[in-house]
């Protein structure tokens, strides 16, 4: 059943076994797991509805004090129904081994789990993503494509493998599952205005929700899940804090903390022959490229376990584009134009036609994406891209701004910030993949210009995140290093739960759905075993 808050008398209270906040990606994949369950009450809220409305996507608006997230904090993650499976590309590739590790070279590395620990849930994931089989290897080809991957020196770097989603938007996709689950009750509209702790700070008695029509409700429940992304579920700590002034969960200062994303940026042009048929394999916006099981498949440039032991490196990726760099300066002017206007730090004296073009570059930017990048109507050079794997960095985190939302609610303060070992781990992939494809005569590359740039500026100027938020609430053995325990479950706190990102300790190369998808499965089991 699918209810509205807007649509419900004030003050009602709602009773399950299980509160659930967030309708995302983690909050889904979890949600799945009980559909049916008989004797088990779920609610899930979500604090917008089953469409995108602006004024519920302006309650992500905040402050940006470190590098600038791209689109900024409203324009990276969607607010409705299903999340930011909404936005979401679809591509889903595990973690590697090395991950989980903790690696003497990388300060605060090492989970509290394997990944033979979420290999199983991996598996469950992966139809819930609707990417086919779990496979990410060359069974993914077929003979005739295998033959057409590049031959690396196998101590240097090696083929990876990405699946995409056939079915992205998981809120369209599992709607009707969802409406019709007898022990399922969603709640639209209802934003999470604080976790109601006991005076011990321990246990999760109440959620307080508030509609923006004004509209209240409480929801009272034995387990609490919060799948909210790697920003909001740290900012809904840090602002329930009616029992722990510091945040929920924060006796140890570590929530919000070790915030990350991926470093994306362009490294290299390819010259010489750009049609080769190998390099356009691994061509991101190749079309047609391979299919497996009925799912696309693209090929990724990745370095090896003992090639990042020996030169104590970072995970990183690279793969190759069709880039046309006017447009990537054009979309960053645009959007950091787009956002001055939504943030209200533009002259109030601009002259109404200019308001009506800065009003419709949402409009603008979409078909410019369209155009120039994501179909490849214009190119003026095949590049080679990065997707880095970022340090965890305690100074790099969510905090909580003076400013307030529409709710009352304190709006983000968000500070990210970069390594030096972030930019190391870039030039020895940049270079290593250079060499190689010169060694093996398919390609010379000119390195791009910030990549020849002495240290100072890390990274170039038109750096975009990967929009793929990791940390905030990290998963440790010990409540003095992270915020939840192997099994996600808050350290200071007995029955409440993080879904999501927020609770990865590193972040790989990799992008973060099927993780996500994986841990929120083997968190629903776990939770069903202490009901």
């Amino acid at each position: 059943m699918i209810l509205d808050l807007r649509e419900l008398a004030d003050g009602q209270s709602f009773e399950a076994d299980i509160c659930v906040i967030g309708t995302g990606p983690a909050a889904m994949s979890f949600a799945l797991q009980y559909l049916g369950a008989s004797g088990i009450k779920i609610i899930m809220v979500e604090s917008g509805g089953l469409e995108s409305e602006s004024d519920v996507q302006e309650l992500y608006e905040g402050l940006s004090d470190g590098i600038d997230l791209p689109n900024g904090l409203d324009g990276s993650r969607l607010r409705f129904f299903g999340g930011s499976s909404n936005c979401w590309a679809g591509a889903c590739t595990p973690l590697d081994a090395i991950d989980f590790e903790a690696r003497p070279w990388v300060p605060g590395s090492g989970w509290p789990i394997t990944r033979d620990d979420l290999l199983p849930h991996y598996a469950t994931a992966q139809g819930i993503c609707n990417a086919g089989p779990f496979i990410y290897d060359d069974r993914n080809l077929n003979p005739a494509d295998r033959d057409r991957k590049i031959p690396f020196a196998r101590d240097k770097l090696e083929t990876g493998y990405w699946r995409f989603s056939a079915e992205p938007r998981f809120g369209s996709f599992y709607r009707d599952r969802i409406n019709n689950a007898a022990n399922v009750t969603t709640i639209l509209h209802a934003n999470a205005t604080g976790l109601n702790a006991n005076g011990a700070a321990d246990h999760v008695d109440s959620l307080s929700l508030r509609s923006l029509t004004g509209k209240k409700a409480t929801v009272r429940a034995r387990h609490f899940v919060l799948a909210c992304g790697g920003i909001e579920n740290a900012r809904i700590l840090l602002y329930s804090n009616g029992a722990q002034t510091a945040g929920l969960g924060n006796g140890k200062d570590m929530v919000g903390r070790y915030f990350m994303d991926h470093p994306v940026a362009p490294i290299a042009t390819i010259i010489g022959d750009e049609d080769d048929k190998r390099l356009k394999f691994y061509n991101l916006f190749n079309d047609p490229g391979p299919q497996a099981n009925g799912t696309d498949v693209n090929l990724i440039i990745k370095m090896p376990a003992s090639f990042q032991r020996k030169n104590e490196v970072l995970n990183s990726a690279a793969f190759i584009v069709d880039h046309e760099p006017a447009f990537s300066e054009g979309m960053m002017a645009a959007v950091r134009l787009r956002n001055a206007y939504r943030q209200k730090r533009l002259p109030e004296d601009l002259s109404g036609d200019v308001m009506d073009v800065i009003r419709d570059l949402d409009d603008v930017i979409i078909n410019t994406y369209n155009r120039f990048f994501r179909y490849g109507e214009r190119r003026t050079r095949l590049a080679i891209k990065i997707q880095g794997e970022q340090q965890p960095n305690q100074d790099s985190r969510v905090q909580l701004s003076d400013k307030r939302d529409a709710l009352g609610l304190p709006q983000t303060k968000l500070t990210w910030k970069l390594s030096e070992l972030d930019r190391k781990s870039v030039d020895v992939l940049a270079r290593v993949l250079a060499a190689e494809l010169a060694r093996l005569d398919i390609a010379r590359t000119r390195l791009d210009d910030w990549t020849q740039e002495e240290a100072g500026a890390l990274f170039p100027s038109d750096l975009r995140g990967g929009v793929h938020h990791t940390g905030t609430t990290r998963m440790s053995a010990d409540a003095n290093t992270g915020v939840v325990d192997k099994n996600c479950r808050v350290h200071s706190v007995d029955n409440l739960f993080i879904a999501g990102s927020s609770v990865f300790p590193t972040n790989s190369w990799a992008n973060p759905t099927l993780t996500i998808s994986a841990l929120a499965v083997r968190l629903a089991g776990h939770v069903k075993s202490i009901l």
